[in-house]
């Protein structure tokens, strides 16, 4: 295996600034939310204008949360593809519950999601597709 490239910058989609706010910290250092968004038409309208940025800076993928459904998952996806641009994809695996609920501890819980999707990117990374991306999406 090829180790990890510095830190990994990727988007966040969310509905909770709470939560999102301990996802980012869960997946520090390695790991660094560089945009976030809390609304299907924002993040159709402006992550296919930051995948268009072609350095260092570019997000590597794009990770959504459980809130979003697939309808909004299959919206915001497809408003990327008709920009021509690829990703990697990361959704919750809504089957697999977490031991708290968001309603309940918002931050342990968005600590417990992060360090699921914490351990995909990481392995993403290290075979390199993270690199490469196809559109392929990702459970974690």
């Amino acid at each position: 295996m090829t180790s990890v490239k510095g830190v990994l910058p990727i988007i966040l989609c969310g509905k909770s600034t709470n939560v999102a706010n301990a996802v980012s910290k869960a997946l520090q250092p390695q790991i660094q939310i560089t945009h976030t968004y809390f609304s299907v038409e924002s993040a159709k309208e402006e992550i296919p204008k930051v995948l268009k940025i072609k350095d260092e800076n570019r997000p590597l993928a794009v990770m959504l949360g459980g809130a979003f459904d697939d309808q909004a998952f299959s919206d915001i996806r497809n408003a990327v593809s008709q920009s021509g641009e690829k990703t990697t994809w990361l959704r919750k695996d809504n089957n697999q519950k977490a031991s708290v609920s968001p309603s309940e501890n918002q931050a342990g819980y968005g600590e417990e999601v992060a360090l699921r999707a914490k351990e995909l990117l990481l392995k993403l990374a290290s075979n390199q597709s993270l690199y490469n991306p196809s559109n392929d999406v990702e459970v974690y």
